[in-house]
């Protein structure tokens, strides 16, 4: 896969090293004696540890789907759980499988993902209406290979997948891809209207498609995952439906969730000194997937300063944590030691309060770090330092399967027998070209940009603009010490 090594985002000034922030702060012969640091060497000042190598990353991980594809349809399992096949696949799995066939090209296989998709779209029962959603399917010995597997379905995981579909419409535009692809975008657009119509300016989190009802649990904060999807979608189909004329009402909807309200805010010190201080914004759960796997669609020079800085301050906080506990990686949805997926593992203190979702810091992962190189240069410290994280977790006993990395492990060492193809996919799409098409997509249809709408994002700390910490990113425990309470 072809890295990128222009166009990105990097951190312009040096930032001092918390060595330095420590002395100043407490005096030279006080830093070293700093709770958690039961050494006389300063643990943050050198890492002698293991970085992984970004295209050996993308090869081991690019194994599932070696082993994880259903025939026909040619969609993913959404997991592999003790080296088995799931046998049901999302959204969120055929998006990302969609986005990695684009970077490499191969329009035969999209072609027949997307029949597939439009075959899915079908209702076959008169009274039950998905309105151009998907909701988790099962594979099946049947004539489509496939059966819907619920009647819910979840609005930002088909925000994922129509925004994948766009890439490939553009990607692949004058084929008959471009042609299946715009059909199954339109058979999307009055369900997206629909959803969005009413008192509210935002989307609800589900649909059912056995009622006309709008549920009251609210995608109304923007780190709630999918945010450049949600984006994507407000942008291309809101507008000219039979519950929605005027095409404003998506800017405007977009403006509610890049409102006051729609990005809380906190700050927090440190974990070792309290001394260094972190402006967040704060997420549903506090959950790195949140922030970082929604940066796989968007094009890095339509990243806002803001918007980076911001991301760079979470990643701060994450990283911290993770290095006072010696773990080898960040709070973030991913499976227990028995394979269930927690949607809502997070760090506590980046969750937002009265979100009706609580957070739980139960495992860590790497792949939303992964997904986080996407705002550093190729050749930057920041880049080598979450190489270097990921490195870490890479060498954990038993982190590597035949699919890939496992997709967590607890803070004893134990790791989760399983690797579910949303985490697997932001591991190889890290530097993915295919967001680029996302934006040629909206500019050939005439609509907003991605990178407008997210020049208008503005966060705020009491009053005043959020700062970018002054300081490097955490780098990671000693190997030795790993799992150390």
């Amino acid at each position: 896969m072809q890295h990128i090594k222009n166009a990105m985002f990097s951190i312009a000034t040096p930032a001092q090293s918390r060595r330095k922030f420590i002395k100043t702060a407490l005096g030279g012969a006080a830093a070293l004696g700093i709770v958690g640091c039961d050494t006389t060497e300063d643990p943050f000042e050198s890492f002698s540890g293991p970085e992984i190598d970004e295209l050996e990353l993308v090869t081991s991980n690019a194994g599932f789907y070696d082993i994880a594809i259903s025939s026909p349809t040619l969609f993913p399992n959404n997991a592999l759980l003790n080296g088995a096949i799931s046998n049901i696949t999302d959204p969120v799995s055929i998006a990302y499988r969609l986005q990695y066939l684009i970077d490499l090209g191969d329009s035969v296989t999209i072609e027949t993902m997307l029949d597939n998709l439009i075959l899915a779209q079908e209702n076959s029962v008169a009274f039950i209406d998905y309105r151009g959603f998907l909701p988790s399917l099962d594979f099946a010995n049947t004539s489509s290979g496939f059966a819907k597997g619920s009647p819910e379905f979840s609005i930002a995981e088909n925000a994922a997948l129509s925004a994948r579909v766009a890439m490939a419409a553009s990607a692949f535009a004058g084929t008959p891809v471009e042609d299946k692809a715009n059909l199954f975008l339109l058979n999307q657009k009055e369900g997206y209207n629909f959803y969005l119509s009413g008192d509210s300016l935002f989307f609800p989190e589900s649909g059912s498609a056995l009622n006309a009802d709008i549920g009251t649990s609210k995608i109304d904060i923007l780190f709630n995952e999918f945010y450049v999807e949600l984006a994507f979608v407000l942008s291309f189909f809101i507008g000219d439906s039979s519950t929605i004329s005027s095409a404003q009402v998506g800017q405007d909807a977009w403006q509610a969730l890049i409102g006051e309200s729609g990005i809380p805010t906190s700050q927090h010190g440190d974990s070792f000194t309290g001394l260094i201080n972190i402006p967040v914004p704060l997420s549903r759960t506090g959950s790195a997937n949140q922030y970082f796997h929604s940066l796989l669609s968007l094009p890095t020079s339509s990243i806002g300063m803001v918007l980076t800085d911001a991301l760079y301050n979470v990643l701060y906080s994450f990283l911290d944590a993770a290095r006072f506990e010696n773990l080898p990686g960040i709070y973030s949805g991913g499976p227990d030691s028995s394979g269930e997926f927690l949607n809502d593992n997070g760090l506590i203190r980046l969750t937002a309060s009265g979100s009706g979702s609580s957070s739980r810091e139960s495992v860590v992962t790497v792949d939303a770090l992964v997904a986080a190189l996407r705002l550093f240069e190729v050749d930057s410290v920041e880049r080598q330092t979450l190489r270097r994280w990921i490195g870490l977790y890479n060498a954990v006993p038993n982190i590597q399967d035949a699919g890939g990395l496992n997709g967590g492990v607890d803070k004893n060492g134990n790791v989760s027998p399983a690797i579910f193809a949303r985490q697997n996919a932001a591991m190889i799409l890290f530097d993915s070209m295919a967001p680029d098409h996302l934006e040629n997509f909206l500019s050939s249809n005439g609509k907003t940009s991605l990178a407008d709408m997210f020049s208008q994002i503005t966060i705020d700390i009491d009053g005043a603009p959020i700062q970018r910490v002054d300081a490097d990113l955490p780098l990671p425990p000693p190997e030795m010490q790993l799992f150390a309470s």
